[in-house]
């Protein structure tokens, strides 16, 4: 059995927790039930607390975001430290509370592809996700000719 890279949690208070290696991020209330109901991204945050001269000092920043993927079936956090996805009914059921925790499943980006392939084969391409039709994502896409040449038609990012 290998170890969880990373698991979701959440407070009496409503908030989710994200604990992935060695780090703990935290995703407000209002923005989880914006995320469900609406599909809006949300901040992930991190408090970071040292003590210095005998003075405890804080600082929170967002550290990255929580994200439904494009087809509204899971979520995606993104952090400085690298993606997880989580399928979209745990991360509800956490949420809700109906869950102790849910597991996090690495994400890992093709991007070993791009060194090897042209300038021209990458354009960038405006999309308009099912979730929010009114705000705009831009996404790098290989070009028609690589994909049908490739086999292959995944985004990269």
């Amino acid at each position: 059995m290998t170890p969880e890279s990373g698991t979701l949690a959440c407070t009496a208070t409503g908030e989710l927790i994200v604990d992935v290696e060695a780090e703990r991020y935290r995703i407000a209330p209002e923005d989880v039930k914006s995320l469900i109901f609406a599909g809006w991204p949300a901040p992930v945050t991190c408090e970071r607390v040292w003590r210095r001269d005998g003075v405890i000092t804080g600082q929170t920043t967002i550290e990255g975001h929580a994200a439904l993927n494009p087809a509204g079936r899971a979520v995606v956090i993104q952090t400085r430290a690298g993606c997880w996805i989580v399928p979209l009914v745990s991360f509800q059921r956490v949420a809700c509370g109906e869950a102790a925790s849910a597991p996090l499943f690495p994400l890992v980006l093709e991007v070993d592809v791009l060194p090897s392939l042209p300038q021209s084969t990458l354009r960038l391409h405006y999309i308009t996700l099912p979730v929010a039709k009114d705000r705009p994502c831009y996404v790098w896409r290989l070009a028609p000719d690589v994909v049908s040449e490739a086999g292959r038609g995944k985004y990269l990012c």
